[in-house]
């Protein structure tokens, strides 16, 4: 039994099939960028390569990052990739694959997948921060995913670590998402990969904001467990030492009583995972 899993981030879009298991194969990845109608055909693709021949393919999990509808049919809002907003995603998928079509938030989707087959296993408060061109926070409390607002707990990437801080795509200034994300650690080098950043004290740097916003969020919702992922943290070690630096220095008593702060293990993919177990 498998799931055609699709994780649509700021930069790229991740295709894949997912099993049971949380097994992802058939991993392929295409730019996020418009306009729409090209876009959904890098899309249609390698879905339809996936969705051909006998493979058990129960339905298309896509993850997205930004808020969506209450019927998981679009999403309604990110500043980083607007020109997605309000798009009938779920019925034009359904409409060109004929399978079953369930959207879901980037942030919950990775909280689900480390939930149920990466670090946040065991957990009863399950914390998941996914660090890439934004920042998405989602939260599991004994199995079920937390829904305050937009179908999630709330745009976390936007609470304000360094007041008066870089400008962010949302209008506000010194959010975490413009200080911790790739986007501020490429500036700061001067380089357009992740991969050719030079210098590991920006990744500390980021990762001491990432330390700051966990510690917020500690004290709100009081996790035992707090997953740090996302592409941005697949790239450097540096941005976890910085975290937990920052949350050992800077959260309450209790908050450091009740939760451990760790890396994913599912790495990039935690999205992709979760997006399956949507379907399967």
């Amino acid at each position: 039994m498998r799931a055609i899993a699709v994780d649509i981030g700021g930069t790229s879009t991740k295709i894949a099939l997912v099993d049971e298991f949380g097994a992802v194969e058939r991993f392929t990845r295409v730019p996020t960028e418009p306009p729409l109608d090209q876009f959904m055909e890098a899309l249609a693709e390698p879905i339809g390569l996936l969705a051909s021949g006998d493979r058990g393919v129960r339905g298309v999990g896509v993850a997205i990052a930004g808020f969506i509808d209450e019927a998981h049919s679009m999403m309604t809002y990110n500043p980083n990739i607007p020109w997605l907003e309000m798009q009938p995603l779920q019925a034009d998928l359904q409409r060109r694959f004929r399978l079953p079509v369930r959207l879901e938030v980037d942030s919950n989707a990775a909280a689900l997948g480390e939930y149920r087959f990466g670090s946040g296993t065991g957990a009863k408060r399950l914390l998941c921060l996914t660090i890439g061109t934004g920042i998405g926070g989602g939260f599991v409390a004994h199995g079920e995913l937390l829904r305050i607002t937009e179908q999630c707990i709330g745009d976390v990437g936007h609470v304000i670590v360094q007041p008066g801080g870089r400008l962010c795509t949302c209008g506000g200034y010194g959010c975490a998402e413009a200080v911790a994300t790739a986007g501020a650690i490429l500036e700061k080098a001067g380089v357009t990969t992740l991969k050719d950043v030079a210098d590991p004290a920006l990744f500390r740097e980021a990762g001491r904001y990432v330390g700051l916003l966990a510690a917020s969020l500690g004290a709100i919702f009081f996790p035992d467990r707090i997953v740090i992922g996302g592409g941005v943290n697949s790239a450097s070690s540096e941005l976890m030492a910085g975290a937990r630096e920052e949350f050992e220095k800077s959260a309450g008593s209790e908050v450091k009583k009740r939760a451990r702060l760790i890396p994913t293990n599912l790495g990039a993919r935690a999205p992709l995972i979760g997006a399956a177990c949507s379907i399967i």
